[in-house]
């Protein structure tokens, strides 16, 4: 099927499997099916709204409007909503079914879902108990001890990291998995001692390395497999590393200096085509075990899944979804949920399912159109009804949603909580001020940041940005012990390095680089760029 896309005019294909898909995951009320129908923007496009429903790392110091008490909040003191300390809006303090609504016809349903999420309160933050002295973090889970994290799972000691897995003191990291004692590192596994790397697996005590495996000791090397002293790809005995590394890391003059060499040993390396492990009939990159993947970036153990990013773990037939997973099957338009089954157009929830247009909603079934709501079932804006009630009247919605084009897309970018920079869409499709208040969307002046006081943390002025950050004595104590420079930007702007530094969650067409070789491939290397691209095979075949 072609489409023109709604929001960028851009023209895309809806092939026949999504097609199949819209009508598998499509609910059925009676016997009757109420289809899904294809969407009205194309994949960029509906990752851009998605993500602009998730703020991950603009906290602000509030009241809580429960208690009155200030508290660390992902919505600021003039948002319209009233909002609850993470642990005070679990307890039965209140109740959501409080603020349910008739649903009226005469109304389009996104204007009345809104003036629904206008009254439900809301979590400060997405912290779970699990998270133990995390407070100043922001989604995750079984985390410790963490100060500025990000979504870390199974992790302690991290600083200012995002998404580490199984990390111990991962700071300033990326998407780090099982790692520990790293720094400015991205996309590592089992990686130990590192600073400055990306896509690195199972290294030690070395630095600015990138897509190297199983290397101790090295430093500045693209490319490399179980390698020892290398400097800038070349082999040196041990006296001679020892001697050409000494105090790059400590000396900002130093490091400048190098970092400038080692982009030249970029500019002259060759990369795979894509960074996919042990994937079958998949096309993305960053995919982990994973069959059956379309157009997908950051999966690990995912099956059958199309225009997915950043999940997994034994999920499968999920199409559109970001940071979605654990079990997660036959979800669509999901951001931030986890164990889903059977849902569509849904927003930070836990274990629903056959649930539609839901926000922080967790352990429900059959709810549509509902906002915080714990272990329900059948209920419609928050409001309760009965089976039969439930099922009469929701394909009238759905009807109702059909003529106005509403049912089949997620909740639109305006009636997001968040302002659009404040959110993960801004960082992936960063626009102007200019450009967001065109088109309806809010946007923030931000000043700052909220951060710790304490006599023992030093103030510094971002090189950037030019706002105030602060290293806090962790910081300080991992600088002094691996001999770094302390960071010249502040955590926002290291994090935008970051994330700059990784390749589009886009493919191109292009074909491998090798003299001789006619191979075809999709990549995330757009086709202006300077590195040098090969297709798998030349790539393994290929020695440094």
């Amino acid at each position: 099927m072609h489409k023109n896309c709604g929001n960028c005019r851009t023209d895309f294909e809806v092939p026949e499997e999504d097609i199949s898909f819209y009508e598998k995951i499509s609910p059925v009320f009676k016997g009757k099916t109420y289809n899904i129908p294809a969407p009205q923007f194309c994949p960029p496009c509906r990752r851009q709204r998605r993500m602009s429903f998730r703020n991950e790392r603009s906290l602000y110091v509030r009241k809580c409007d429960l208690t009155g008490k200030s508290i660390i909040s992902a919505y600021s003191e003039d948002k319209p909503f009233k909002v609850y300390q993470h642990t005070e809006w679990e307890t039965d303090a209140w109740d959501p079914m409080d603020y349910g609504k008739d649903y009226d016809f005469n109304k389009l349903f996104f204007d009345q879902f809104n003036d629904l999420q206008l009254n439900v309160p809301k979590k400060a933050l997405h912290i779970p108990d699990s998270m133990i002295n995390c407070d100043y973090c922001n989604y995750g889970g079984n985390a410790k001890d963490c100060y500025l994290c990000f979504a870390p799972f199974e992790s302690q000691n991290c600083l200012y990291a995002r998404i580490p897995f199984g990390c111990n003191c991962d700071i300033d990291g990326e998407a780090n998995i099982l790692c520990q004692y790293i720094y400015e590192c991205t996309s590592c596994i089992n990686c130990y001692e590192c600073f400055y790397c990306q896509y690195c697996d199972n290294c030690k005590c070395s630095a600015f390395l990138i897509d190297c495996i199983s290397c101790e000791n090295c430093f500045g090397c693209v490319g490399q497999k179980h390698k020892q002293y290398m400097f800038l790809n070349q082999q040196l005995s041990h006296e001679e590393y020892e001697q050409k590394t000494r105090g790059i890391l400590g000396s900002p003059e130093k490091l400048s200096e190098f970092e400038k060499q080692f982009e030249e040993i970029k500019k002259k390396s060759i990369y795979k085509f894509v960074r996919n492990t042990n994937v079958e009939n998949s096309t993305g990159e960053l995919l982990r075990h994973c069959k059956n993947c379309f157009d997908s970036y950051d999966l690990m153990n995912q099956e059958d899944s199309r225009y997915c990013e950043l999940g997994g773990e034994q999920s499968h037939h999920n199409y559109d979804t970001t940071i979605t997973g654990l079990n997660a099957v036959n979800c669509y338009e999901h951001i931030g949920s986890l164990g889903c089954h059977d849902s569509a157009f849904m927003v930070y929830i836990n274990n629903d399912q056959n649930c539609y247009y839901c926000i922080s909603c967790r352990n429900c079934k059959n709810c549509f159109g509902c906002e915080g709501l714990k272990r329900k079932e059948y209920c419609i804006l928050n409001k309760q009804y009965s089976k039969g009630e439930y099922e009469e009247l929701v394909p009238k919605i759905i009807k109702h949603m059909l003529e106005n084009k509403q049912w089949g897309e997620l909740f639109p970018t305006n009636i997001s909580p968040y302002a659009y920079n404040e959110s993960l869409a801004n960082i992936y499709f960063p626009l102007s001020k200019e450009e967001v208040l065109s088109r309806g969307w809010q946007w923030k002046d931000i000043e700052g940041k909220i951060n710790k006081e304490s006599p023992l943390e030093e103030v510094l002025n971002c090189s950037v940005c030019g706002k105030n950050y602060k290293i806090i004595k962790q910081e300080q104590d991992f600088y002094k012990k691996y001999s770094l420079c302390p960071p010249s930007k502040c955590p926002n702007c290291r994090y935008k390095q970051r994330i700059d530094s990784m390749n589009p969650m886009e493919m191109w067409e292009r074909q491998c680089m090798r003299s001789g070789c006619h191979t075809t491939f999709k990549t995330t290397y757009a086709s202006n760029r300077p590195e040098i691209i090969y297709c798998e095979k030349c790539y393994l075949n290929f020695s440094y």
